[in-house]
């Protein structure tokens, strides 16, 4: 069973301790033990509405904690929720039925991940796998989504930062099931990569728009509750330094 616990704490204080922000509570958040990961992964989402509706209700705001490492408030809510999202921390990779015809790479390219993975862990999924995110930063701590939608470091000669290897978005807009905007997945148009069905199962509305997209993957949890990501990976590498 998926848990939402309050912890009573009302400041949050940021991993580098250069702040300390006053909110109306933290939330820890854990997926249920499903053994099915994508039902797991879906009754999260409905959770993540239902909290929206709570603050809708109340009138306050809230925002997802990744690991903690922002150096600017940008990336809190004063006297909002603030959830904290480690324990999202579901991966899976897809199938080939559901990756679009037009793709030119392969689904084992392909990661699906929540929002509360951290780098470390998704470079240990990976490496079991033979494979290897396409660029990182010197730091690994941060969320795969923190460290996304807060446009840290992680660039690469050739390569741009993490955003880059990012090909899909799964964001919670609003608390109402029923309306297909409240719960999106995002790709580009100019870069397609899953099929309809995909979105389908994560029971979000299927969306390509690269305008969309640019603006939503740096927006510091701005547009909505970033749920997971499907990024692009490669064969595992060894990096020399000189």
């Amino acid at each position: 069973m998926l848990k939402i616990v309050e912890t009573g704490s009302k400041t949050w204080e940021n991993r580098h301790l250069t702040f300390t922000e006053e909110i109306d509570n933290l939330y820890d958040m854990w997926n249920s033990a499903d053994d099915d990961v994508l039902i797991s992964y879906t009754r999260m989402s409905e959770a993540i509405q239902g909290q929206i509706g709570e603050v809708i209700d109340q009138g306050i705001t809230l925002r997802a904690l990744g690991g903690g490492w922002t150096w600017s408030r940008i990336a809190t809510c004063h006297k909002g929720r603030m959830y904290n999202t480690k324990g999202l921390n579901l991966r899976f990779s897809l199938g080939p039925s559901l990756v679009d015809d037009a793709y030119t790479g392969s689904s084992q390219d392909l990661i699906f991940v929540q929002c509360g993975v951290s780098i470390h862990e998704l470079n240990v999924y990976l490496k079991r796998k033979g494979r290897s995110l396409k660029t990182s930063g010197a730091s690994n701590g941060q969320t795969i989504v923190g460290a996304m939608s807060t446009g840290t470091h992680g660039s690469a000669f050739g390569f741009g930062a993490i955003q880059e290897f990012v090909v899909g978005l799964h964001i919670i807009t609003g608390p109402d099931p029923q309306v297909p905007e409240h719960n999106v997945y995002i790709e580009r148009a100019s870069h397609r990569v899953t099929k309809p069905a995909f979105a389908e199962k994560l029971k979000a509305k299927y969306i390509l728009n690269d305008d969309l997209f640019n603006a939503a993957v740096v927006s510091f949890g701005s547009f909505g509750f970033i749920h997971g990501l499907l990024v692009e990976t490669e064969p595992l590498y060894l990096l020399e330094c000189y």
